[in-house]
């Protein structure tokens, strides 16, 4: 992040950063730092990153009590934009527990609507959360640029503006030399898409305000490997337990 001045970094879990405080106290003072310039984002609420089907709604209400107080206490930040890119479904109350939460905004890829880059997502009792699903899921290749990834975002919806996650992804490893070299080459190159970084608040916030009716999904979002709600599947039973 010294490297690319005003590069953002979003990071759900604070778990990850409980274990970063505990076991290496200067780099959470330099995350701290880069919280207070606005470049590293607190994202999710969480206190993980869930499965977000098996658990019961006192263990979703726990994972935001827990995540949120520990981002406010830490860093002063009210998380509102809900993370969870990787998650195999979301159950249909989970609208309602986020916005009781505070969190207004959804950031997912699996088991969204076909075609639906945004849309709101109406849970049982009619609490709304403004979702999005990243183009190129969240580990987006910016090495030749994303004028084609764009071009095919933008068949199905009237948005002309996309947020992409890039880097490394899955498992770690956020952003490679060679994203970043894209960055540069790409940022004001007027024969591809203009890039610019930007915190997922301030993109939600151009959403609402582009006048764009969204589409209104009222279902659960299910399922991706649908085994692994059956495998080990004692530990599942002591779950419900």
């Amino acid at each position: 992040m010294d490297k690319l001045p005003g590069l953002t970094f979003a990071q759900s879990q604070a778990a990850v950063y409980e274990a970063i405080e505990k076991n290496y106290p200067a780099i959470f003072q330099r995350i701290k730092e880069k919280v207070r310039e606005g470049t590293w984002i607190p994202v999710g609420g969480m206190w993980a990153e869930p499965d977000l089907n098996m658990p019961d709604g006192e263990s979703f209400a726990r994972q935001l009590l827990y995540g949120k107080r520990y981002f406010l206490d830490k860093f002063g930040v009210d998380v509102t934009v809900g993370w969870n890119p990787d998650g195999f479904g979301h159950n249909f109350q989970l609208p309602q527990i986020l916005n009781k939460a505070g969190i207004k905004h959804y950031v997912f890829e699996r088991c969204a609507p076909e075609k639906m880059p945004v849309f709101w997502w109406e849970g049982l009792d009619g609490s709304r959360l403004l979702a999005y699903v990243p183009p190129g899921w969240y580990l987006a290749d910016l090495r030749s640029g994303v004028r084609d990834l764009l071009y095919e975002a933008s068949k199905n919806t009237p948005l002309k503006d996309f947020m992409l996650l890039y880097g490394e992804g899955d498992h770690g490893g956020g952003p490679r030399a060679t994203d970043l070299e894209a960055i540069r080459k790409f940022k004001d190159d007027k024969n591809h898409p203009r890039l610019e970084f930007i915190r997922p608040e301030e993109y939600f916030r151009r959403l609402e305000k582009s006048g764009i009716e969204f589409p209104v999904v009222k279902r659960e979002l299910n399922y991706t490997f649908p085994a692994c709600y059956t495998t080990q599947a004692q530990t599942k039973k002591y779950n419900r337990r």
